[in-house]
């Protein structure tokens, strides 16, 4: 357990995060999201999002919903278990 808040101190400030299934998933003011095993501490996977994060993410069903602070107002569905963008809102503009 001091590992894990060793390294939680050590991620640019962390923002509060949920707990579900024995991962700690949480953002940063710096734009990323972590997903950390409850039990040692050890990092599932990191996704970075668009903004800065000051609010915790919320599990719903197949989604771990967090949203980013920027220009606009977004929404990020990310997959538990990889990280991986499943859908915002509204959606990434294309460039």
């Amino acid at each position: 357990m001091k590992k894990l808040l060793l390294i939680i101190v050590l991620l640019h400030l962390p923002i509060n995060g949920v707990l579900a299934d024995d991962v700690l998933y949480f953002g940063t003011r710096k734009g990323y999201v972590y997903a950390l095993s409850a039990a040692d501490g050890i990092q599932k996977w990191q996704q970075t999002l668009s903004g800065a994060i000051y609010t915790a993410p919320v599990i719903s069903g197949d989604f771990l919903l967090i949203s980013p602070f920027g220009a606009k107002v977004q929404l990020v569905a990310l997959d538990p278990a990889s990280g991986a963008e499943r859908w915002s809102y509204p959606p990434q503009q294309e460039e």
